[in-house]
């Protein structure tokens, strides 16, 4: 229950920084700032496990290792300084904290572009895959996808076209587009349900 409500709170915090990064106004700055503001999302204050509560601390440690290095590498190797057994508690595997607090030292260090944020995400170590989709989906949502070269977009829709396992064969973008429908759909029915609630209060008043 309690790895649950933690998980919670880092997809709180990364969707929060998506919405912003959607934004046609956003920048890097606006991202990690949004960010940072949903460090406490649901906090549990004054409690036992808030003495476990790192969030705060892991996002501050990633970002201000962003700060301090130009050379992504070099930002690696220092995180994994605490990541492959210094003072992390389980280093055997990635967890959400590593991989969000990560992935937006990523996003910063590759200011915003989506090519960069993949392209350091893959040489980073441990869970790439992940940490490529959190780096690059906050600097897609900001810059868009124009920086991505076609054939590695064809080459990702090539094998997912041929993947025997996969319950999905529908090219990156039927699925943005599927996605994008969706949204637009539930924030339609929403405005109706609100419409209709107001209309049973001017008949109730």
């Amino acid at each position: 229950m309690r790895e649950t409500a933690f998980g919670v709170r880092w997809a709180a915090l990364y969707n929060a920084a998506i919405a912003e990064a959607c934004k046609p106004e956003a920048t890097v700055d606006s991202v990690l700032e949004t960010a940072k503001r949903f460090v406490q999302y649901r906090a549990e204050g004054g409690s036992l496990y808030a003495l476990y509560d790192t969030i705060e601390m892991e996002v501050g440690r990633a970002l201000e290792l962003a700060e301090k290095h130009t050379d992504a590498m070099a930002l690696r190797d220092e995180f994994y300084e605490h990541y492959e057994g210094g003072g992390y508690f389980n280093y055997g595997m990635s967890q959400a904290n590593e991989i969000v607090s990560k992935g937006l030292a990523v996003f910063a260090i590759s200011k915003g572009d989506p090519k960069e944020a993949i392209l350091t995400s893959v040489n980073f170590g441990r869970d790439t895959d992940c940490l490529a989709a959190i780096s690059a989906g906050l600097a897609g949502a900001l810059s868009g996808s124009d920086g991505i070269p076609e054939e590695w977009i064809a080459q990702v829709d090539e094998a997912t076209r041929k993947d025997p396992y996969t319950n999905n064969r529908r090219t990156i973008e039927e699925t943005a587009n599927g996605l994008v429908r969706a949204f637009v759909a539930r924030r339609e029915r929403l405005a109706e349900y609100v419409e209709l609630m107001g209309e049973g209060t001017e008949a109730s008043g």
